[in-house]
């Protein structure tokens, strides 16, 4: 039972008992809207804790799904390539110089004869020992003229005419010239003139950047053979090495004459 002030209104006791009743049922209105209001924002705070909690775990799942859709983990880009450790994936353009890959051409020319060519290659997917990117003199068809002069590498017994080294090899190549004939018989040549011709890929992703290449013959054994800076050769003489002039008897495949070809990184010594 609810206690109210009493409060003189009427002389009747009807009247003054109606007035009460009336006074007592705004007083219970007041207190229930008072109570939904409360409820209310009881029921609106509560969901918005729950909304804000199922928000912040959905987003956890989506991003452990699909990698952080919202950039909320985002990192500046160029910091984390210049604070990349060397053997990362991201180099860049300046990939190319740094791994100085190469193709070297060398032919084995005779003015009077039919001439042999090697291509030495640096690139990544070479080995210093037999790879796919090797070519042999073996897989070509016979060459038709009578005699030729031909230029190989052999690494692992293969005259090569095609040798991928490594992209960083510093390894030397040693190159073997020979005359080889059609018919397998020794051939006689009179003062046949013979040189080497030098090219490097034009190509900037091709030219051994940041390495010195040379050119040293070593047999017919006798006084020291002189190297030469292959680079120089090509900017200085277009490419070419004079060799003394073929004159005798020669037997067929014959070695007469071996060179080094040595790579070393620019500024230091071979």
């Amino acid at each position: 039972m609810v206690n109210h002030k009493k409060r003189k209104v009427h002389e009747s006791k009807e009247g003054k008992v109606v007035y009460i009743v009336r006074k007592s049922s705004k007083k219970i209105l007041s207190n229930k809207v008072a109570f939904v209001i409360i409820a209310v924002l009881v029921v609106v705070i509560v969901a918005s804790i729950i909304s804000n909690f199922m928000l912040s775990d959905y987003i956890a799942k989506i991003r452990n799904i699909t990698g952080d859709p919202f950039g909320l983990n985002q990192i500046d880009v160029e910091r984390r390539i210049k604070d990349s450790p060397p053997d990362e994936e991201i180099i860049g353009s300046s990939r190319s110089e740094e791994i100085n890959e190469g193709i070297l051409a060398i032919t084995n020319k005779g003015y009077d004869a039919s001439s042999g060519s090697i291509s030495i290659r640096h690139l990544e997917e070479g080995l210093e020992r037999e790879d796919d990117e090797d070519e042999s003199w073996s897989e070509l068809p016979a060459n038709p003229n009578d005699f030729w002069l031909q230029i190989f590498s052999s690494p692992y017994g293969e005259e090569l005419r095609i040798d991928t080294r490594p992209a960083t090899s510093l390894t030397t190549i040693n190159l073997y010239l020979a005359v080889v004939t059609k018919d397998g018989n020794p051939e006689v040549l009179n003062n046949v003139s013979n040189y080497l011709r030098f090219a490097v890929s034009s190509r900037a992703a091709y030219n051994f950047t940041g390495k010195e290449i040379t050119i040293q013959q070593y047999y017919p054994s006798g006084p020291a053979y002189k190297t030469y800076n292959v680079r120089g050769l090509i900017a200085n003489y277009n490419g070419i090495l004079n060799l003394p002039d073929l004159d005798g008897s020669y037997d067929d495949g014959e070695v007469y004459a071996k060179f080094r070809v040595g790579f070393a990184e620019e500024g230091t010594e071979e």
